[in-house]
């Protein structure tokens, strides 16, 4: 049987150190052009580099300008398969249209991102790769949150990425029930719903009977108006674990 011994004055991995070096020093790395940021010329990071790096940056809080994303921006060999833009408080449609047409993720997280009503149409447009989306703020992209939206949700802009599995929109709006509700009736391969901290009426969204693979729904501090009819409809998910 193995012992660690002495794990506390165990040193750091050469990978770790490195690793933070990089994070600490990560200006070194991008041009000096000033009208075109990126990687200084002949760099080249590989894709298990390209995409710790990236992670770590995030982690750090390095990430939170548009010059040092662009570091991670239009490398061809270097996709990045988990994209967390939580950080990079003045990210626009623009780039954000630009990173998932470079990258083609499967993650994308936009935690604490401003977002427009374009941002969905955006995210739309490259969603077909995507198996995690994560949107805090929600009610920002208006899912249904223009009072135009509540009569007639099939003419509204919806959520339209059928692969998902996972999917985290908080803090929506009451007027966004009826179009998530037809949002998520094109997600058959949902497996995690989480609407937290959202003002929607449960007992209205009659997809989630629709939703096969369905077996997490976080409801945390969701308003039920009607108990006994929202607990009528979740008992009908019969997937749930």
């Amino acid at each position: 049987m193995s012992r660690i011994i002495w794990p506390d004055n165990s040193p750091d991995s050469l990978y770790n150190i490195c690793l933070e070096y990089c994070v600490g020093h990560v200006g070194k790395a991008i041009s000096d052009n000033h009208r075109k940021d990126g990687l200084n010329s002949g760099l080249m990071l590989s894709h298990i580099v390209n995409q710790q790096l990236f992670l770590a940056c995030v982690k750090a809080g390095v990430v939170t300008t548009k010059r040092v994303l662009n570091i991670f921006q239009g490398q061809n060999q270097t996709k990045l398969k988990r994209l967390n833009l939580s950080t990079v408080a003045d990210l626009t449609d623009e780039d954000l249209d630009s990173l998932l047409l470079s990258h083609c993720p499967t993650e994308l997280h936009l935690s604490s991102v401003h977002l427009t009503p374009q941002s969905l149409q955006v995210i739309n447009r490259h969603g077909r790769s995507l198996v995690l989306l994560q949107v805090t703020n929600a009610a920002q992209i208006v899912l249904g949150g223009s009072k135009g939206c509540a009569a007639s949700a099939n003419s509204c802009q919806r959520l339209q990425c059928s692969n998902l599995r996972f999917l985290t929109l908080n803090r929506l709006m009451s007027e966004s029930t009826k179009l998530l509700d037809v949002s998520l009736s094109n997600m058959s391969q949902l497996t995690l719903l989480d609407l937290s901290n959202s003002d929607i009426d449960v007992s209205e969204m009659e997809c989630l009977r629709l939703l096969p693979c369905l077996q997490v729904l976080n409801l945390h501090s969701v308003g039920l108006r009607d108990l006994a009819s929202a607990f009528k409809t979740i008992a009908e998910v019969k997937s749930l674990r």
